[in-house]
């Protein structure tokens, strides 16, 4: 597998920075986030320069902060949904291999999940268009199970892809929205159409910690993994603190990475 991480874990730096640092640190990926590119004020071309001169694989997570695909709300759904198209714009323009996107929730606790499945499968069969003419294949992340999501388990995911039926949508694995879900590794083994994947850890009522700092099995579900993927793992984790500690930040989760593959016996 190749390895990267978030551009979000150092959301303090600036792109080019953290591009760098990424790749001095010894991953071979970085996951763009459409925010930190936004705030960044960077050309598509210019992003592209950078990337290219890293020598690093590189893929692009949409925003999903405020966001809602099939909101109720007719201006937040439609601000989602162009937002989403910026972010396909941006991968194609920088020739990503990757762009993940979350799934639509319910907007209200009194909102029923069947109801809203038609409108689910009609933004991502435009969204999977619209990829197919840009170029850019798309992953659709599995939610953890909180209020108002339903992509959350397996059969979600293969209704999802069925129903889309696009080469162009695939599966972006989140490891971490599996915890305390029984059957996880059955989940790893059977998912569908896997185009990337995310690792983080996650104890109870918290999700995306760094590795080692949380109760998730990542160790077994990786081991199921491997039997069959061998792309792109991206590191998620962000942990706050003071300005001046994003190398160590690195260093520690590419060494958690580096433990794993040592205890596995994986040529490096």
């Amino acid at each position: 597998m190749q390895i990267g991480v978030a551009s979000e874990l150092l959301r303090s730096l600036s792109l080019p920075a953290v591009i760098d640092l990424v790749a001095a640190t010894g991953f071979q990926a970085i996951e763009v986030w459409l925010d930190h590119w936004q705030r960044n004020g960077l050309k598509p071309a210019q992003l592209l320069r950078y990337l290219c001169s890293s020598g690093l694989i590189w893929t692009v997570h949409a925003d999903m902060r405020d966001l809602n695909l099939i909101s109720t709300n007719t201006g937040i759904r439609q601000e989602s949904l162009r937002q989403v198209k910026e972010a396909i714009h941006l991968a194609a323009a920088i020739e990503a291999q990757v762009l993940t996107i979350h799934p639509g929730r319910l907007s209200s606790s009194k909102d029923r999940p069947e109801d809203f499945w038609p409108k689910q499968v009609e933004v991502f069969h435009h969204l999977a268009e619209t990829a197919a003419v840009a170029g850019v294949q798309l992953g659709v992340e599995n939610m953890e199970p909180r209020a108002g999501e339903f992509v959350v388990g397996l059969d979600d995911l293969e209704r999802l892809l069925a129903a889309v039926d696009s080469p162009n949508l695939g599966v972006t694995l989140d490891l971490a929205h599996l915890f305390g879900q029984p059957e996880a590794r059955e989940f790893v083994g059977r998912v569908p159409h896997l185009v990337n994947v995310h690792l983080s850890d996650a104890a109870p009522g918290r999700c995306h910690l760094p590795l080692g700092q949380g109760e998730l099995d990542y160790e077994g579900l990786l081991d199921t993994l491997r039997q069959r993927y061998d792309g792109l793992l991206i590191l998620e984790g962000y942990t706050p603190g003071p300005l001046g500690r994003e190398r160590e930040i690195l260093a520690y989760l590419y060494g958690k990475w580096q433990e794993y593959m040592v205890q596995k016996m994986i040529p490096q």
